[in-house]
């Protein structure tokens, strides 16, 4: 199966789900108090509830709270999608950015903007329809092989280093919108509200996971081997298509939203198995909140490091995530 290294804490879903759950509570409340307008926690806990001014009712509601919420289940989807390709790929270093997910919604984005000059709110949608091209064309191509882990590894290598090339070329020929583009392309929380939480996360936690928490335990059997899922009666070719399709989606609309932000999918299932096991039921919930409390802890120090600068949330977690996963790698080497 696909380890953590070797050591694993494994406690009880009811000690970590609760504990995660407070811990993500407090954090939305210092994020809601913090940044280049800073006040007291207990004045945010308080305007929740409607006890302070106008003023900061509104700005705590309509600003502050939005865009909290976006960074946490932008972080959530991105996670479990992280899960799944993991699971799918039998890959522990899988996350959306492998399979060219990631690179496919980039092209996606930026051809809207710059090729179609479509305004803003059609981004994410161009978003989504790249993402979903990208993984057709890896589906498409490794069917042959059967949805082989490493030759869906190796083609979503390939279609992102294309995906790559294309960017930089869309974005060296329009000098229009350089900045927001790249600002988009490496992942932010800046002025995310109640739109991007209604239109790109809401929907899919609500669809997907209800669905996944039936579909997980499939991702324990393909952890097996293909043979021997066979032999237990999987239909190894159809699961690892579907399950993949639904981590496309998921990572699709993230980065609709935030825009592509690497490595939670990569960091928070990891650290999931480190407190839980390896059993993907258990996984599930807690893979969800680590990633969400990851990119909320991310846009909390997005707004503040450099207050009243931002830094994009996507290149502190990219920060946070790259020394981990160098980590990672010396632990599972030794």
């Amino acid at each position: 199966s696909v380890m953590a290294g070797k050591a694993s804490v494994n406690l009880s879903l009811w000690k970590v789900t609760p504990v995660l759950g407070i811990v993500i509570i407090l954090t939305l409340v210092v994020s809601m108090a913090s940044g280049n307008y800073g006040f007291e926690p207990v004045v945010a806990f308080d305007a929740l509830f409607g006890h302070s001014n106008e003023f900061i009712k509104n700005y705590i509601l309509n600003l502050r709270l939005p865009r909290a919420l976006v960074a946490l289940f932008s972080g959530a989807v991105l996670a479990v999608s992280g899960l799944i390709f993991q699971g799918v790929l039998r890959n522990p270093l899988a996350d959306p950015s492998v399979i060219g997910i990631t690179s496919g919604a980039g092209v996606g984005a930026l051809t809207t903007m710059f090729v179609f000059s479509l305004s803003a709110f059609w981004i994410p949608v161009g978003a989504m329809i790249g993402a979903l091209i990208f993984f057709l064309i890896v589906m498409v191509l490794g069917a042959k092989a059967e949805f082989q882990p490493t030759v869906l590894a190796l083609l979503g290598i390939g279609i992102s280093a294309f995906g790559s090339s294309f960017i930089q070329i869309l974005v060296v020929q329009s000098d229009l919108g350089v900045a927001s583009a790249l600002t988009w392309l490496s992942g932010t929380t800046y002025a995310k509200g109640w739109a991007e939480l209604l239109q790109y996360l809401i929907w899919p936690v609500i669809l997907f996971i209800p669905l996944l928490i039936f579909y997980i335990k499939t991702l324990d059997v393909l952890s097996l081997g293909d043979d021997t899922a066979k032999g237990l009666g999987l239909r190894v070719r159809s699961v690892r298509f579907q399950m993949a399709l639904i981590a496309t989606l998921l990572a699709a609309c993230s980065v609709a939203a935030v825009g592509s932000i690497g490595f939670v999918g990569l960091i928070a299932p990891h650290s999931a198995r480190l407190l839980v096991g390896n059993a993907n039921q258990k996984l599930l919930p807690v893979t969800m909140l680590v990633g969400g409390l990851l990119l909320v802890i991310a846009d909390l120090f997005s707004r503040t490091l450099l207050a009243p600068n931002e830094i994009p949330s996507g290149i502190l977690v990219a920060l946070i995530g790259a020394p981990y996963f160098l980590w990672l790698m010396k632990k599972r080497a030794a």
